[in-house]
């Protein structure tokens, strides 16, 4: 591992890290959980189930296989792509949306995370980044090279 993807990784963990960290965060979410603990446990329980299935949506689409039926490839990223994406659009719309995770999310200090997450992933991908090899160069066939031996070979009239 390249050492700017290793930074970037870090980066991003260490800016997620950082709620576990944040007082105010903290207070908030023992405040919820003692005042509606059923609407609390069930929107922990809920996004934990969402949150797992789209991680594991993810690596069956990342996976690479293929297999066959009938005379067709089904690829398994052509199939887990849309549920992936479905998946993990529903679970930021669901956080969004409940009054339980949104006081959360409007922590003053969110946007700064959230752009040292970016950046950090940004930062990982670019450092697993490999230029493309350049095409080879043409081979020369055959009869463009026998031909270009006899004109070196036979002698000059001027």
């Amino acid at each position: 591992m390249s050492g700017s993807r290793t930074l970037g990784l870090l980066l991003a963990w260490v800016s997620a890290a950082t709620l576990l960290w944040d007082e105010r965060l903290r207070h908030q979410a023992q405040h919820l959980q003692r005042t509606q603990p059923e609407a609390w446990a069930k929107t922990l329980g809920y996004v934990a189930v969402l949150a797992l299935m789209w991680g594991f949506l993810r690596l069956v689409r990342d996976s690479g296989t293929e297999f066959p039926l009938g005379r067709w490839h089904i690829s398994l990223e052509a199939v887990f792509r849309p549920l992936a994406a479905f998946t993990g659009t529903y679970l930021l719309w669901y956080l969004i949306d409940k009054p339980q995770t949104r006081t959360l999310l409007a922590d003053p200090e969110n946007p700064l995370r959230l752009a040292g997450i970016i950046a950090g992933f940004l930062l990982a991908k670019a450092g697993g980044w490999r230029p493309q090899q350049g095409e080879p160069a043409p081979v020369p066939s055959a009869e463009a090279t026998s031909t270009a031996s006899r004109r070196s070979s036979s002698p000059r009239t001027d």
